[in-house]
């Protein structure tokens, strides 16, 4: 039953029917309200309607239930991140990472927010750990460039943006970076 409706919520998120995503969920909520599934999906919908700060509440509110809900840390952390609260974002990928090691997307997305921060070796670190992980994630790859070139080790970041470019050849970002590797 409860995939049911998480699954006909995604398929309206899908279609670009966030409103109707949103309203649907809200009724499961009267009746299931502690939900950590429903609410990480309108935690989801808020992110991308671009009501961040709600995304924190439900989330924050979904991690009270639900402190070991892996998916409720990463939306927080996402969430977090795009509203320039780069250190509580570390904060929340870091409970992900602490969950579960080996997931390479949080560690991806806390070597971002260490590279907004201007922390290059503690994204380099994580961006290698993601790569030992998941040798052929291309956006890895790219941010480990972005953070060699924040050390001022160009080469390398020229040769990881190389590798991201191999992974993915429309990766534009990758192509973009790799042109201001030589500048």
């Amino acid at each position: 039953m409860s995939k049911d409706i998480i699954n006909k919520a995604l398929n309206l998120i899908k279609l670009g029917a966030y409103q109707e995503a949103e309203t649907f969920l809200k009724d499961k909520l009267k009746i299931s309200k502690d939900n950590p599934e429903f609410l990480n999906v309108l935690a989801y919908i808020k992110i991308l309607k671009g009501h961040n700060e709600d995304a924190i509440k439900i989330l924050q509110q979904l991690l009270k239930i639900n402190p070991n809900f892996i998916r409720g840390w990463f939306n927080l952390g996402s969430a977090q991140q795009i509203s320039k609260k780069y250190e509580e974002a570390l904060v929340s990928y870091g409970k992900v990472i602490s969950l579960k090691p080996d997931h390479a997307e949080a560690l991806v997305n806390r070597g971002i927010a260490f590279t907004q921060l201007k922390k290059y070796k503690s994204a380099l670190i994580d961006h290698e750990k993601a790569i030992e992980i998941k040798g052929n994630y291309y956006e890895a790859w790219l941010n480990c460039g972005i953070a060699l070139k924040g050390l001022q080790r160009f080469k390398e970041a020229l040769n990881s943006y190389k590798k991201a470019i191999k992974l993915k050849p429309n990766f534009y970002a990758g192509w973009l970076n790799q042109g201001t590797a030589y500048v």
